[in-house]
C-alpha cells in the first residue's frame, strides 16, 4: 500500500511533521504532476482569497490546521521576494522562520 493511498477516517487527525510533509506530499507533488493524495491537502490559490474566506471554507472539515499546495507568486518577474498580500486589508505571514532538516531522496 502506498502512503498516498491511505484514507483518513473522520475521527483521524492529520498532524504530520515538516519532514513528513516534504517527503510524502510536497516532493512527490513537485516531481510527479499526476500525484494525488487522500490526505487533507488541497490545491488552492491562497492569494486569491482573504484568509478568513479560506478558514471559513475549510476549518470545519479538518480541525485547527489546514494544508494547501499553492504556487508562490513573486512581487515582480525579476524579484526573488514572494508576494504575501491578498486583496483587501489582509496579508499572509510565516509562522516559522525557514529551517533546514535532512531529506533523503
Amino acid at each position: 500500500m502506498e502512503f498516498s493511498s491511505l484514507t483518513l477516517m473522520p475521527s483521524d487527525r492529520f498532524h504530520p511533521y515538516d519532514e513528513e510533509l516534504v517527503q510524502y506530499y510536497l516532493y512527490p507533488k513537485v516531481t510527479n504532476p499526476l500525484f494525488t493524495t487522500s490526505a487533507p491537502i488541497r490545491d488552492c490559490d491562497i492569494y486569491a482569497y482573504q484568509p478568513l474566506q479560506i478558514w471559513n471554507a475549510f476549518h470545519r472539515i479538518h480541525g485547527e490546521d489546514v494544508f494547501f499546495f499553492t504556487n508562490l507568486k513573486k512581487k515582480s518577474p525579476t524579484s526573488n521576494v514572494t508576494r504575501q498580500i491578498v486583496g483587501g486589508p489582509a496579508t499572509w505571514r510565516r509562522e516559522d522562520s525557514d529551517k533546514d532538516f535532512p531529506c533523503h531522496y
